[in-house]
């Protein structure tokens, strides 16, 4: 949920300060995900397997940030930054809130990224198996 109001503050308002903070928010609070979520895996996974887990795990994610990055371009140059120019189909909306001209379309995008990640973090929380994910499954001992 910090990392998602790190990425809304991004998109706020074309300020160096301000963007560099919510930058630094997302970079905090990914390095303690991810930090956990190895530690949850290690703990859990057999040792025998882990090599094999740990290397999906990244495959997938390298794999999501590379669709993230071949897909936010376009995007950002097709739909979000002509609906957030001055008279774009935004504009009137959301542009009283974060403005409108160059660069706006892609502060859109990064405030509804802020807004997916807190979204599925509150989702995550409200589903029990998955909030209890670490109490419920054993830890795997060392063999």
């Amino acid at each position: 949920m910090l990392a998602g109001a790190g990425a809304m503050i991004v998109g706020l308002r074309e300020n160096l300060l301000l963007t560099a903070t919510g930058i630094f928010i997302i970079g905090v609070s990914f390095v303690f995900a991810i930090g956990l979520n190895r530690v949850i895996w290690q703990a859990k996974a057999a040792p025998d397997t882990l090599g094999r887990m740990f290397s999906l795990r990244v495959m997938l994610g390298v794999c999501a940030q590379s669709l993230g990055i071949v897909v936010a371009g376009p995007l950002a140059e097709r739909v979000f930054e002509p609906a957030m120019a001055p008279g774009g189909s935004l504009a009137d909306i959301v542009g009283p809130l974060i403005g409108t001209g160059p660069g706006r379309g892609m502060a859109l995008m990064y405030i509804i990224a802020g807004v997916s990640l807190i979204g599925m973090a509150l989702l995550s929380m409200a589903i029990r198996s998955v909030r209890r994910l670490e109490d419920v499954l054993p830890d795997q001992n060392p063999v």
